[in-house]
């Protein structure tokens, strides 16, 4: 059976095994993570934000490409961003990203968000199931963050991770160790993520973290971006807005009534 197109929106297009994935408890496709990061960008509509596709992310992460990933990298214009998305995506599949089910096994199909804030040159890494992308996001790290800065050292990579229980030396040992950062790229997991039940959401954690990420983002004053107190940066509204009740049960239907929605309203042409 041929894979209708729905919808095509704002350049993305959806096809008719999406609408499938949105119906039923499944992975969520790239397809459908770059239509709602299309979306976004398109509601908050700021200059310094930029979501990097999931098939660009994933091309910049595994592509032996040096002078295509330069020339991609450079077409983004990194530099110019002050919040930029990434998605991680543990695929084995060299070739594309992989979300076949072979006897009940995934193959490489676990979503998880990367987040470069400017302000402190650190990228945030949220995993809905802790550790799981660790390793393919600190290769994505090392491969953009020459992109997003002057730093080319591909050594130069401070990586702070979370332990698996919070205490309060552990929080002052992060400080600590923030404090002996100058100007070296940051990658750490410390910011809360909450974790998924199932084995299948990571994709809607992606998209709903980022969404919450951005509202906090448009929220703040020029000051309020560079204020380096603190460092909890979006933890606060994480904890109140990523809600696993949601993110599980509500937000996979709200996504496929936008998009019946926008069908609905879609000119048959732009199909064709």
């Amino acid at each position: 059976m041929e894979n209708e197109k729905i919808l095509i929106f704002k350049g993305v297009t959806l096809h008719e095994s999406d609408r499938e994935i949105l119906s039923n408890p499944s992975y969520i496709s790239d397809e459908i993570i770059q239509f709602y990061f299309r979306y976004l960008m398109h509601t908050y509509e700021k200059d310094d934000i930029l979501f990097v596709s999931p098939t660009v992310s994933f091309m910049l992460a595994n592509s032996t490409d040096s002078e295509g990933i330069k020339h991609s990298a450079e077409s983004l214009k990194l530099r110019e961003k002050n919040l930029i998305f990434f998605t991680v995506n543990n695929t084995i599949n060299n070739e594309e990203i992989s979300t076949t089910t072979t006897d009940d096994k995934q193959e490489g199909t676990h979503w998880s968000l990367l987040v470069y804030y400017r302000p402190f040159h650190m990228f945030i890494h949220h995993d809905s199931i802790r550790g799981t992308n660790l390793s393919n996001a600190v290769h994505l790290c090392k491969i953009v963050k020459g992109f997003v800065s002057d730093d080319d050292d591909d050594d130069d990579l401070v990586i702070l991770t979370r332990p698996a229980k919070i205490r309060k030396k552990n929080r002052q040992e992060f400080t600590a160790a923030l404090d002996k950062v100058e100007d070296e790229a940051v990658l750490t997991d410390w910011l809360f993520t909450p974790q998924q039940e199932n084995w299948y959401d990571c994709g809607l954690y992606v998209m709903k973290i980022a969404a919450v990420i951005c509202e906090w983002y448009v929220t703040l004053s020029e000051g309020e971006k560079e204020l380096k107190e603190g460092m909890g940066m979006w933890s606060d509204v994480m904890h109140d807005k990523v809600e696993k009740v949601y993110v599980e049960n509500q937000m996979r239907a709200d996504i496929l009534e936008f998009v019946d929605l926008l069908m609905e309203n879609a000119d048959e042409e732009d199909l064709s």
